[in-house]
């Protein structure tokens, strides 16, 4: 009997050791993984510490582990092609957002969209930079936490090509929130589109264009998925407008017809009842 007991103990171990091993040899090349397997299997010895509430492997502590450890090699030599897929079942127009903040939020803000593709399987966007720096996906999956969503899986085909999969059922934009209660915010000049997340009480925005500016207004207003409400644009430099936010209005992008340089000196921004 007790024969019996210790090897169904071997199995369980044995049957978890095999996942989690698996697990690595996706992240890791086969020559890394062959080179750090006494280190590895030392490191996930205790696997209580690389599980989730759920009981599923916790794929973000895995990764941080192999990163802390020098095993999750990210440097290449050379600048070199990078091709990155990632995959969700959500929203495209959401999804596409979530993961250009975060690819911006890492540094990336020069890469080629190879292609997008929707159909009943989900949404799956392609892309390919060029940098002699691997995603990193343990930063990766820190960013993109922080809006909300997880990545389920990560597929390595090679240190050059790289598959995501991702849950944005709970996803939200990072951004900025705009209250009813507060007085006019100062939000300096933008690199890139000023974007929002608005009281749901707010029924009007008021922006005022900061002296200096030549600002020609640019304002779209989405729901909670990033489906457009409503458009506005005027073709005339504006010092202050206040526009009545269709309801259900969720986010708020404020641009420039033009040019983002018109508005370089800033906005005043509030919302009111």
């Amino acid at each position: 009997m007790k024969k019996y007991i210790i090897l169904f103990i071997f199995l369980i171990t044995y049957s978890w050791a095999s996942e989690i091993l698996d697990l690595v040899q996706q992240l890791i090349s086969t020559d890394s993984f062959r080179e750090n397997r006494t280190l590895i299997e030392k490191i996930f010895a205790n696997e209580d510490r690389f599980k989730d509430p759920e009981g599923n492997l916790d794929l973000h502590e895995i990764l941080r582990k192999l990163n802390t450890n020098g095993i999750l090699k990210l440097f290449l030599h050379k600048p070199q092609s990078i091709h990155i897929s990632f995959n969700s079942n959500g929203n495209s127009k959401f999804f596409l957002k979530l993961i250009f903040d975060s690819l911006e939020d890492l540094g990336y803000s020069k890469y080629r969209v190879l292609n997008i593709k929707k159909d009943d399987n989900g949404i799956r966007l392609e892309i390919d930079l060029t940098s002699d720096y691997i995603l990193d996906p343990t930063l990766f999956y820190e960013s993109l936490a922080q809006k909300g969503c997880r990545i389920i899986s990560i597929k390595r085909d090679s240190n050059l090509s790289w598959e995501y999969y991702i849950d944005i059922s709970t996803g939200f934009l990072n951004t900025q929130i705009l209250l009813v209660d507060d007085n006019f915010k100062f939000f300096k000049a933008s690199y890139s589109d000023y974007w929002f997340k608005i009281d749901e009480s707010a029924n009007k925005i008021i922006i005022k264009s900061m002296r200096g500016n030549h600002w020609y207004p640019h304002i779209t207003f989405y729901d909670e998925k990033l489906n457009i409400l409503a458009i506005k644009k005027f073709d005339k430099r504006l010092a202050m407008i206040t526009l009545k936010m269709p309801d259900k209005t969720v986010y708020c992008r404020i641009s420039d017809i033009y040019r983002l340089n018109n508005i370089h000196n800033g906005l005043e921004i509030k919302v009111v009842y």
